[in-house]
Protein backbone atom coordinates (compact mmCIF):
# COMPACT_ATOMS: atom_id res chain seq x y z
CA UNK A 1 0.00 0.00 0.00
CA UNK A 2 2.82 2.42 0.82
CA UNK A 3 4.38 1.90 -2.62
CA UNK A 4 1.09 2.76 -4.31
CA UNK A 5 0.64 5.86 -2.17
CA UNK A 6 4.24 6.91 -2.79
CA UNK A 7 3.80 6.47 -6.54
CA UNK A 8 0.66 8.62 -6.39
CA UNK A 9 1.66 11.34 -3.95
CA UNK A 10 5.24 11.77 -5.23
CA UNK A 11 4.35 12.97 -8.74
CA UNK A 12 1.53 15.12 -7.33
CA UNK A 13 3.97 16.94 -5.04
CA UNK A 14 6.58 17.04 -7.79
CA UNK A 15 4.28 18.81 -10.22
CA UNK A 16 3.19 21.30 -7.56
CA UNK A 17 6.77 21.99 -6.46
CA UNK A 18 7.88 22.52 -10.07
CA UNK A 19 5.42 25.40 -10.35
CA UNK A 20 6.77 27.20 -7.28
CA UNK A 21 10.49 26.42 -7.07
CA UNK A 22 13.53 26.00 -9.27
CA UNK A 23 15.03 22.60 -10.01
CA UNK A 24 17.94 23.42 -7.69
CA UNK A 25 15.60 23.91 -4.72
CA UNK A 26 13.74 20.69 -5.51
CA UNK A 27 17.04 18.81 -5.85
CA UNK A 28 18.22 20.20 -2.51
CA UNK A 29 14.97 19.13 -0.85
CA UNK A 30 15.34 15.63 -2.31
CA UNK A 31 18.94 15.49 -1.12
CA UNK A 32 17.93 16.39 2.44
CA UNK A 33 15.02 13.92 2.46
CA UNK A 34 17.26 11.17 1.06
CA UNK A 35 19.85 11.81 3.76
CA UNK A 36 17.18 11.68 6.49
CA UNK A 37 15.85 8.41 5.02
CA UNK A 38 19.36 6.95 5.00
CA UNK A 39 19.91 7.89 8.65
CA UNK A 40 16.55 6.40 9.66
CA UNK A 41 17.29 3.20 7.69
CA UNK A 42 20.56 2.73 9.56
CA UNK A 43 18.71 2.53 12.88
CA UNK A 44 16.02 0.10 11.67
CA UNK A 45 16.21 -3.42 13.01
CA UNK A 46 15.02 -6.06 10.57
CA UNK A 47 14.72 -9.57 11.99
CA UNK A 48 15.96 -12.34 9.76
CA UNK A 49 16.92 -15.94 10.14
CA UNK A 50 19.53 -17.89 8.27
CA UNK A 51 18.50 -21.12 6.65
CA UNK A 52 21.01 -23.92 6.39
CA UNK A 53 21.27 -25.27 2.86
CA UNK A 54 21.74 -28.89 2.02
CA UNK A 55 24.12 -30.15 -0.64
CA UNK A 56 21.37 -30.48 -3.26
CA UNK A 57 20.17 -26.93 -2.55
CA UNK A 58 23.55 -25.43 -3.40
CA UNK A 59 24.27 -24.15 -6.87
CA UNK A 60 22.43 -21.90 -9.28
CA UNK A 61 18.89 -22.73 -10.37
CA UNK A 62 16.56 -20.39 -12.23
CA UNK A 63 13.66 -21.74 -10.14
CA UNK A 64 15.30 -20.15 -7.07
CA UNK A 65 14.58 -16.74 -8.59
CA UNK A 66 11.49 -17.20 -10.75
CA UNK A 67 8.30 -18.95 -9.66
CA UNK A 68 6.42 -20.43 -12.62
CA UNK A 69 3.11 -19.78 -10.87
CA UNK A 70 3.85 -16.04 -10.73
CA UNK A 71 4.58 -15.54 -14.43
CA UNK A 72 0.97 -14.88 -15.60
CA UNK A 73 0.31 -12.22 -12.95
CA UNK A 74 3.78 -10.77 -13.54
CA UNK A 75 2.92 -10.26 -17.21
CA UNK A 76 -0.34 -8.52 -16.28
CA UNK A 77 1.44 -6.27 -13.76
CA UNK A 78 4.12 -5.51 -16.38
CA UNK A 79 1.49 -4.39 -18.91
CA UNK A 80 -0.30 -2.29 -16.27
CA UNK A 81 3.04 -0.77 -15.26
CA UNK A 82 3.77 0.15 -18.88
CA UNK A 83 0.40 1.86 -19.13
CA UNK A 84 0.89 3.79 -15.91
CA UNK A 85 4.44 4.82 -16.79
CA UNK A 86 3.20 6.09 -20.16
CA UNK A 87 0.69 8.29 -18.35
CA UNK A 88 3.38 9.53 -15.96
CA UNK A 89 5.71 10.49 -18.81
CA UNK A 90 3.04 12.11 -20.95
CA UNK A 91 1.01 14.00 -18.33
CA UNK A 92 3.67 16.63 -17.56
CA UNK A 93 4.25 17.55 -21.22
CA UNK A 94 0.52 17.56 -21.98
CA UNK A 95 -0.25 19.68 -18.91
CA UNK A 96 2.46 22.23 -19.76
CA UNK A 97 1.21 22.54 -23.32
CA UNK A 98 -2.38 23.11 -22.18
CA UNK A 99 -1.39 25.19 -19.14
CA UNK A 100 -3.02 22.67 -16.80
CA UNK A 101 -0.14 21.84 -14.44
CA UNK A 102 -2.20 22.27 -11.26
CA UNK A 103 -5.17 20.36 -12.62
CA UNK A 104 -3.00 17.51 -13.90
CA UNK A 105 -1.44 17.02 -10.49
CA UNK A 106 -4.86 16.05 -9.13
CA UNK A 107 -4.75 12.92 -11.30
CA UNK A 108 -2.34 11.52 -8.72
CA UNK A 109 -4.60 12.47 -5.81
CA UNK A 110 -7.53 10.65 -7.43
CA UNK A 111 -5.23 7.69 -8.14
CA UNK A 112 -4.20 7.55 -4.46
CA UNK A 113 -7.81 7.71 -3.24
CA UNK A 114 -8.94 4.97 -5.62
CA UNK A 115 -5.95 2.83 -4.60
CA UNK A 116 -6.67 3.25 -0.89
CA UNK A 117 -10.25 2.08 -1.27
CA UNK A 118 -9.80 -0.59 -3.94
CA UNK A 119 -6.78 -2.44 -2.49
CA UNK A 120 -8.55 -3.91 0.56
CA UNK A 121 -11.59 -4.94 -1.49
CA UNK A 122 -9.50 -6.52 -4.24
CA UNK A 123 -7.32 -8.24 -1.65
CA UNK A 124 -10.33 -9.85 0.00
CA UNK A 125 -11.73 -10.92 -3.37
CA UNK A 126 -8.44 -12.49 -4.37
CA UNK A 127 -8.17 -14.30 -1.03
CA UNK A 128 -11.70 -15.65 -1.40
CA UNK A 129 -11.52 -16.65 -5.07
CA UNK A 130 -7.90 -17.72 -5.59
CA UNK A 131 -6.73 -21.19 -4.69
CA UNK A 132 -3.05 -21.68 -4.06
Amino acid sequence: MSMVLGAAIGPFLGLLLMQQYSIEVIFGLNLVLSFISLILAIFMKVPFETIARTAEDKGFKVSDFIAKEAIPIAIIVFIAGLSYSSILNYIKVFAQERDLITASSYFFVVYAIVSIFSRPVCGRLMDAKMKI
